[in-house]
């Protein structure tokens, strides 16, 4: 894939609002690929997997 200097920049900003998240305990912006994460999803909504009890960090805040 291409870079230019937009996305760069705005990856280096989106990294740096991402470790603010992470000290502040908020949810992660961005934090993997839209399909997986999609697929995980439905893995949850589909009763227990191997992804119970592993918090969903891109919309349940650390703590």
């Amino acid at each position: 894939a291409g870079t230019s200097e937009v996305s760069g920049r705005e990856g280096a900003r989106r990294w740096g609002e991402n470790a603010v998240k992470v000290l502040t305990g908020k949810a992660l912006h961005g934090l993997g690929n839209p399909e997986v994460v999609k697929r995980i999803a439905v893995l949850r909504a589909q009763g227990p997997s191997r992804w119970d009890g592993i918090p969903d960090p891109v919309t349940v805040a650390w703590s």
